[in-house]
């Protein structure tokens, strides 16, 4: 009797073991492809916040670049502007200087004509004008 209850035992147990194998390699395959899926998982969410940060990287350049590109537009004009009043402004000095030349020239023919026509009258005007008294010689 015992012979059959140990064998029913030991077959009972050799089906548990089997089952049991069978079933630990059922949930060892299953946690080894639930730990590649989350691993996965976890890869997909890296490449996808890689990507996040590499797309505002990327738009960040952009905007430095368009920014950068405005900046020298805007210094190109500021220059040609500068470039243009500086040629103005030289343009408006040799003009005021021919006229200050000119002006002199004449202003030396008509105190010359003075002279020439009545030199006591300019003496005396100079004198009122710069404040000094005029001391006359005579001649012996």
């Amino acid at each position: 009797m015992f012979g059959i209850a140990d064998e029913l035992a030991k077959q009972l147990l050799v089906k548990i073991l089997v089952i049991s194998v069978v079933v630990l390699s059922v949930v060892g395959f299953g946690a080894y492809k639930y730990g590649q899926y989350k691993e996965e998982q976890i890869k997909e969410k890296y490449v996808e916040e890689l990507s996040a940060q590499k797309k505002s990287y990327d738009e960040q350049v952009e905007k430095i670049n368009k920014v950068n590109a405005e900046s020298l537009e805007k210094q190109k004009l500021l220059l040609e502007e500068y470039k243009n009043h500086l040629d103005f402004v030289q343009a408006e000095y040799e003009q005021k200087v021919k006229e200050l030349e000119d002006l002199r020239a004449t202003k030396i023919k008509e105190l010359t004509k003075k002279i020439n026509q009545d030199p006591e009258v300019v003496l005396d005007d100079l004198a009122r004008k710069f404040g000094f008294e005029v001391v006359k010689i005579e001649e012996d």
